[in-house]
């Protein structure tokens, strides 16, 4: 890296239709530079989305040692609200829609723990 330019982690939803980009949000950024070198910083390992059984939908991703869930279909502007974890996990895989999973009201996610040798399994479980 460059030591006289800032380091910017983001991370970035964005709603395309018929090939063009129709919404722009940031979720979250983190800027390490001079005037910020926390080597804990936020660097954004994992993102994820999840839709529930009411077609909302969710992004969950993984920042400095934490995971945070917010809602971003149908939009509401919400911040990123951080899952209170006894054991972290980075680098998670998640069941969606996609692969072949159903819809459901709760979030299952299987990741890294703090030693590489450990798996943890998570399940949120979403408000209404």
């Amino acid at each position: 890296f460059f030591s006289d330019r800032p380091i910017i982690s983001t991370v970035e939803y964005r709603v395309l239709k018929d090939g063009k980009q129709i919404r722009s949000h940031t979720l979250t950024s983190h800027v390490k530079d001079k005037n910020n070198t926390d080597e804990s910083s936020p660097f954004y390992t994992a993102v994820g989305f999840h839709a529930d059984t009411t077609n909302r939908v969710y992004v969950v991703f993984t920042g400095g040692g934490d995971v945070y869930v917010m809602q971003v279909s149908p939009w509401i502007g919400d911040t990123p609200s951080k899952i209170p974890l006894k054991n972290p996990i980075s680098n998670f895989m998640m069941p969606t829609p996609r692969n072949g999973s159903t819809m459901i009201d709760t979030i299952d996610m299987y990741g890294i723990g703090p030693k590489s040798e450990d798996m943890h399994y998570v399940r949120v479980r979403l408000g209404s």
